[in-house]
């Protein structure tokens, strides 16, 4: 009965995406796969088995926000073309939109609270957590090539906040769960450092390039490592007990906004 409740649910806000728009704008094979390739990755992590909804559930927002970040550099590559701008961002906002999807139907499906994830072998965990870097991979090929990505600023502050989480004694044993935990938000601020100065440089063009890209990158690597973590080692998923952290990636949104209206300001 879930099933058939969650089918005509899906069937019904399909159509309604479709009379929101009828040119199938709301509909984008390559946003979709980005989201669709880490839920088979979180599933493969737990061989298949029903606590893939619950693995799934628990990195599949830090997935979107990976993803709209990688759209954000796209719309940064075709920032001397107004009229695309507001497409790539439309595009990267997809993906928030399918991943909150996916999440709400994960929390139908794993809403009995005794379930416990429980460590697959090796192999399977090694054949998710490519699949996730294989994704992301093509994804930022796509969008302005891998080497766009790169960034030797950006390299170091994700590194330094590695090892802040790390440092504290209490996180020795269990440096791999407090990485996955910390580093979403510790991303946050390598952004603020790159909106900062953004806004204190907005008059020198040659500055704005290399301070957004430590303001879009940072989060990247810090939710890229945090996804792959989960998904290495699933039982992770169950010792995040503070799930509004994820949320923070949104503020994002915010963030670039304000570098977006910069942007067509100069």
């Amino acid at each position: 009965m879930l099933l058939l409740r969650c089918c005509a649910a899906l069937g019904l806000l399909v159509v309604g995406l479709f009379l929101a728009d009828k040119r199938g704008l709301f509909f984008d094979l390559a946003s979709l796969a980005f989201i669709l390739g880490p839920v088979l990755a979180a599933f493969a992590s737990v061989q298949f088995k029903k606590e893939g909804f619950l693995v799934t559930r628990g990195l599949l927002l830090q997935v979107s926000i990976v993803g709209i970040l990688i759209g954000f550099v796209g719309m940064i590559q075709r920032v001397s073309d107004a009229t695309s701008i507001g497409m790539a961002t439309g595009v990267a906002l997809l993906v928030v939109l399918y991943a909150s999807i996916v999440v709400g139907v994960c929390h139908l499906f794993a809403s009995n609270n005794e379930q416990q994830i429980n460590f697959s072998p090796l192999p399977n965990r090694v054949l998710a957590v490519a699949t996730w870097v294989l994704v992301t991979g093509f994804a930022m090929h796509g969008v302005a090539g891998i080497y766009a990505f790169v960034d030797a600023s950006a390299l170091a502050i994700f590194s330094a906040l590695s090892l802040g989480i790390c440092l504290p004694p209490q996180n020795v044993e269990n440096y791999k769960a407090a990485l996955a935990k910390y580093l979403p938000v510790s991303g946050l601020i390598g952004s603020l450092v790159g909106v900062i100065a953004v806004l204190f440089n907005a008059s020198d063009p040659k500055a704005i390039g290399p301070a957004i890209a430590i303001a879009l990158l940072v989060p990247i690597y810090c939710n890229f490592a945090s996804v792959g973590l989960k998904l290495l080692y699933p039982t992770i998923v169950e010792q995040d007990s503070s799930p509004p952290a994820s949320y923070l990636g949104f503020m994002l949104l915010f963030l670039f906004f304000v570098v977006y209206v910069l942007l067509l300001g100069a």
